[in-house]
């Protein structure tokens, strides 16, 4: 409603009444000469039929009926306001009527016609213009009537379809079925609440032999099934096992031991067992007690199945397995729901034990993942102690190195910026500086968005016309040093103990896997401050990263190292002789540098090494020349005639990767390592160059490294069957695997023998292995990972 107080009825109806004279006598005369327009265009046409008329002179032809229609419009519009408006003086309806009919007296004869029409239509006029919006092939669109009788059957017609639209209403709606709905049913689960003092807990310690599944519920609701659901820092609330038709609920530090007993007398089934085996050991039972305990873990068995997309949850395991549950439940209890969950992972274990079955995977998933489970379990939970003092030392000397290169960059560049920023780096070098030119080098271009690369190898070969360049990767690689070995340790550490997450199936070659932080990344030389070789030569410290990591008060750290696993393992697939006759040497590369380069092996250096052990290994992981220059820093046309010079030396390096591929084309994609692991390269046999050669180079690592992690899974169960085998008892659990290297924490009295059991565990793990070469095994031990000597007291 209008609020008219400021202006008087008569200022506001004399003001009305003037916009409908001159609008209706705007239209009378625009009528009038549409008649006009409307001769001439007839004549037009029939003197010139193939012109077209402009648009603005289209738009301007009217006929009488449409200047009506707009008139009965305008006038329209203006007595619904008019009726819409509030007023305190009633006299104003009085002077409406007078006006309205000296309006309709100085209005023409077809407009005082229309306006009688309106006045007798006044309640069906409403409806006339509600029909005027209609749905017109999906839009909505004003319909033109050019007479009453339109407008009636208008009328009919929307009175109709408003019956229609009624009548569909009151129809029932058909609703499509969800695809992934499933029955509901009214289900109560037996749960017990476990305590002490209850005869459930007699019961269960009395079981033996028998199937039973357990998982863990968190304090948030959610069950191990649901876990992807919440955030990591939801900690568990307890744990259920089923068996029989009994859902056991034991809240934590409660039937500890009875569990204990349970556990090793009984198969269990779960998923994501490490984090059962770490809330028991929360609890009070060490890890290694449950090495005996026979786990299905359908987690570890699914990823085995597709190591190249492995699930990441339930749901994708289910979607693996092609399993869907027949039935849900209706329940808004969290532990009935937990129940639910258990039996949907025990129909999915049944398809998972079929499916590992059929594609040759039992023996390695039974005998060798799930006895590795809890020594995984172990090194999680007990992590290695970090000498937080030495560590901000290293820290110091790393922040002051990056200031003092800071300063060099922007005294070089004349300027300051942004180290880290590519795109400020990349203006400087090629804008401003133009080393590209000068160095006549080009540069490649970045593949996401094709600007000139900054990448390591590309500022190396402007190293020699500028020294920033130069300045920009060193402090590039105190940068990543700082960030990866020395404060993203220290974020990580707590109470002195840095608890690394171990995930024994993260990589498809079976390759165990380390992560917050990254222990298996820590490298094992010093860490010069300087990148470049020449200065490094004129002195300066250097920082050995893995000195910070050492061994708990009365023990000692004792490394065990297999030498060249990896090359002996290709020596055993390729049948090579020469490369077998080198490996039985002291110095591997040393030996192959001398026959590569027909050379005496007292006159072969350390790059002459280096650079052999770099061709071998880039061999082996399947590296093409491009490749391989990148990681000599020598021109293609080097590394061709390096290449070419190695493989008439060693010729079974080249045949044997041609024999893989053709192994592995013939045989579908289906490769196995020594222990029966499973990979499928679909791509092997791709038109496409590039996916079929990616598929080659993966297919040849995999047979090499994939075997390798076999034989260093086989030496973690054996040396820890042995170890807790011994008599009397040997104080040594495992805390790092760097891949060819394990690292134990022992009791500083039992330092001699736990060297010898694991020495000799490991050098015959390879006859598990159907390995026919012999695998030596270096022993050290220290204080600390850094400072390790040789161990020969045994």
């Amino acid at each position: 409603m209008f609020d008219i107080d400021v202006l008087t009825t008569s200022d506001m109806v004399m003001a009305l009444d003037q916009q409908v004279e001159e609008r209706s006598f705007d239209y009378t005369d625009r009528a009038v000469c549409d008649l006009k327009n409307n001769k001439d265009e007839v004549a037009l046409k029939k003197t010139k039929s193939k012109m077209k008329l402009k648009k603005k002179e289209r738009k301007s032809l009217y006929l009488p009926e449409k200047a009506n229609l707009r008139k009965q419009k305008y006038t329209k519009a203006v007595k619904n306001w008019l009726e819409n408006v509030s007023v305190s003086d009633v006299g104003i309806t009085d002077l409406i009527n007078t006006r309205k009919s000296v309006e309709i007296a100085e209005k023409p004869d077809h407009f005082e016609s229309a306006m009688e029409h309106i006045d007798s239509k006044k309640h069906s006029k409403k409806k006339v213009i509600q029909a005027k919006l209609a749905n017109k092939d999906g839009i909505m669109k004003f319909s033109k009537p050019l007479n009453t009788e339109l407008i009636e059957n208008i009328n009919h017609q929307e009175e109709s379809m408003d019956s229609e639209l009624n009548n569909k209403k009151m129809k029932s709606k058909f609703v499509a079925p969800i695809k992934s709905q499933i029955p509901v049913k009214e289900i109560t689960y037996n749960l017990i609440d476990v305590n002490e003092n209850t005869n459930d807990i007699t019961q269960l310690s009395e079981v033996n032999n028998q199937t039973a599944t357990v998982m863990l519920y968190y304090s948030n609701g959610f069950c191990q099934l649901s876990l992807h659901n919440t955030d990591d820092t939801c900690q568990p609330a307890g744990i259920i096992v089923h068996l029989a038709d009994k859902f056991y609920v034991f809240k934590r530090k409660v039937g500890v031991k009875i569990l204990k007993d349970f556990f090793k007398n009984n198969k269990l089934i779960c998923y994501d067992g490490k984090d059962i085996i770490i809330y028991l050991a929360n609890d009070g039972i060490e890890c290694t007690e449950c090495t005996n305990c026979n786990i299905i873990d359908v987690k570890i068995g699914s990823r085995l199945l597709d190591p190249d997309n492995p699930p990441e949850n339930f749901s994708d395991v289910q979607k693996l397995l092609s399993f869907k549950p027949t039935y849900t439940v209706a329940t808004e209890c969290n532990l009935q729901k937990a129940a639910w969950y258990i039996t949907i992972l025990e129909e999915s274990a049944e398809l998972l034990l079929e499916a590992l079955t059929k594609a040759d995977l039992w023996n390695l998933f039974v005998n060798i993942e799930m006895k590795l489970l809890p020594i995984i379990a172990g090194m999680e939970h007990n992590g290695i102690k970090v000498d937080m003092v030495k560590l901000k030392s290293m820290e110091d000397v790393i922040l002051n190195k990056l200031k003092e290169v800071e300063a060099e960059c922007h005294s070089a560049a004349g300027k300051s910026f942004q180290i880290n920023s590519t795109a400020q780096v990349r203006a400087i070098l090629y804008d401003e500086l133009g080393l590209d030119t000068k160095c006549h080098v080009k540069i490649r271009e970045t593949v996401s968005k094709g600007a000139k690369s900054t990448s390591e190898a590309m500022l190396r070969s402007l190293v020699s016309v500028h020294s920033l360049p130069k300045l920009i990767l060193e402090y590039r690689r105190l940068h990543k040093a700082h960030a990866t070995f020395l404060s993203g340790v220290a974020q990580h550490a707590a109470h002195g103990l840095v608890r690394a997450t171990w995930v024994q199936t993260a990589a498809a070659t079976g390759r165990i896997a380390s992560n917050n932080p990254n222990l298996q990344a820590i490298p094992k030389t010093p860490f010069s401050l300087s990148i470049f070789p020449d200065d490094a030569k004129k002195g300066g410290p250097s920082l050995s990263f893995r000195s910070v990591y050492v061994s708990r008060a009365g023990r000692s750290l004792l490394g065990a190292d297999f030498r060249h696993v990896e090359c002996r393992v290709f020596a055993h697939a390729a049948a090579d002789a020469a490369l077998t006759r080198a490996l039985n040497s002291q110095d591997l590369f040393k030996v192959l540098a001398a026959s590569w380069l027909n050379k005496p092996e007292s006159d072969v250096n350390s790059e002459d090494r280096e650079r052999t052990k770099r061709i071998v290994y880039a061999s082996l992981y399947g590296a093409g020349s491009r490749k391989l220059m990148d990681i000599l820093s020598i021109s293609y046309e080097e590394t061709l005639a390096v290449t070419a010079s190695f493989n008439r030396t060693f010729p079974a390096l080249k045949s044997f990767g041609r024999s893989v591929v053709s192994r592995c084309a013939q045989g579908g994609g289906k490769l196995a390592t020594l222990c029966g692991r499973v990979r499928h390269f679909r791509n092997i046999n791709s038109p496409d160059f590039t996916l079929r050669s990616q598929a080659e180079r993966q297919a040849v690592n995999f047979v090499v490294q994939g075997s390798a992690a076999d034989i260093c899974k086989t030496a973690m169960v054996l040396t820890e069957a042995r170890l807790r085998a011994a008599v009397p008892p040997v104080s040594a659990r495992l805390l790092l695997q760097i891949h060819d290297e394990l690292v134990w924490e022992v009791a500083d009295e039992d330092i001699k023998r736990a060297a010898g059991i694991i020495k000799e565990v490991m050098e015959d793990c390879g006859r598990h292995c159907f390995l026919t070469i012999k695998l030596p095994v270096s022993i050290s031990v220290g204080k600390n990972w850094g400072e390790m000597s040789e161990f020969e007291d045994f």
